[in-house]
């Protein structure tokens, strides 16, 4: 029944720009609940928050894997030989055209805005390995280019890390992401796209195992998601809604709707969200989720009337007058209305209440 704004979705740029900052869109883990607070700005939002630091350290999950080099000549010399097995006598480099190629591919990275709105603009591939060790045959160093004789690799979640030593000695260490306060920004950026997709992390996990794709772990993910993530959307949510809240307050006719989603059906749910909708501008101005668990709910009927009742009890505190509410045919809600929110005139909402008649009255 109520649906969000496109333009209320968090920007991944605030993601980058809090964890390369180190500060405070983190939350303490241990802390059960995060208490709800308004805030006009985001800078407010970072006022006395923990710090905590998700570090991309090797870990028990991460893999060393050591490379001989007479492989990788091997390789090389075996992807040469092919590579010229098949070439045609009359090939011309410059008549070479790709139809999927495009203007962009041409174009260098340089990192005009920021750091962190590059690291989101910026393309990502899908790079082999075999490919990507024939790059590591010779040192890194320009002023040395000697022949590699160690190359180890690691991976850290989706981060490949490499070092190599050259025969002259020469050490060196490779990294396929750029870090964000010693987090790998394809880590951050692979959660967050799978949460703000709207995606599961066994979806993803599954793909990448049909891939043989490293990944971020599942604790990794969950991890991210609860430190950076939950914590940057709620003050985006918050920061919106305040702002929303400010417009409405202007207007003298507001006609609002609300409904409320269980997460079963019947009347065993344990949790519920009730949802208020602008229905002039469709924006979402206030929700609030309720459990069975709470000492005050007596049984999963009653959240929905408990939901309704802190939603409007909310959007008072932020002088916002409902001329006109629409709800579903709750016999409770009604009650409600009528006793304690006398002066908003309620409305059913047809599609809700056909859906409740009985079959001969939807006929009639």
């Amino acid at each position: 029944m109520c649906t969000a704004d496109a333009s209320t979705q968090t920007d991944l740029d605030v993601i980058l720009a809090a964890v390369n900052k180190d500060h405070t869109y983190s939350v303490n883990v241990d802390t059960p609940a995060v208490q709800r607070h308004r805030c006009t700005t985001t800078a407010e939002a970072l006022v006395g928050l923990p710090q905590p630091v998700v570090c991309d350290m090797p870990s028990s999950d991460s893999t060393d894997v050591d490379v001989d080099v007479m492989d990788i000549e091997e390789h090389l010399e075996r992807q040469s030989l092919s590579d010229h097995a098949g070439e045609d006598p009359d090939y011309d480099p410059a008549t070479d055209t790709d139809s999927t190629l495009s203007d962009c591919d041409e174009v260098e990275y340089t990192c005009t805005p920021t750091f962190a709105q590059s690291i989101v603009e910026e393309q990502k591939f899908l790079v082999f390995e075999s490919s990507l060790v024939e790059l590591f045959v010779r040192c890194q160093e320009p002023t040395c280019l000697s022949k590699v004789i160690s190359l180890q690799e690691s991976l850290v979640g989706s981060r490949l890390i490499i070092r190599t030593r050259c025969a002259a000695g020469c050490s060196s260490t490779w990294s396929s992401q750029p870090t964000l306060n010693k987090m790998g920004a394809g880590n951050l950026l692979l959660s967050a796209a799978v949460l703000f997709s709207g995606n599961t992390y066994s979806r993803l996990h599954d793909i990448a195992d049909h891939l043989n794709m490293p990944i971020v772990g599942e604790t990794q993910f969950y991890n991210i998601q609860k430190r950076y993530l939950f914590p940057v959307v709620n003050e985006s949510w918050l920061s919106m809604q305040t702002a929303i809240l400010d417009g409405l307050s202007t207007v003298d006719r507001i006609v609002m709707a609300g409904d409320g989603r269980c997460d079963s059906p019947g009347h065993c749910a344990k949790y519920m969200t009730y949802t208020l909708m602008d229905e002039e501008m469709g924006y979402i101005t206030e929700f609030c989720v309720l459990s069975t668990a709470d000492p005050n709910v007596k049984n999963s009927n009653a959240m929905e009337p408990m939901g309704l009742r802190k939603c409007l009890d909310s959007l008072k505190e932020f002088d916002i007058n409902i001329a006109v509410l629409t709800t579903d045919r709750h016999v409770t809600i009604r009650r409600i209305m009528r006793l304690e929110y006398s002066n908003i005139t309620h409305q059913f909402d047809v599609a809700a209440t056909t859906m409740r008649l009985p079959n001969s009255i939807q006929k009639c």
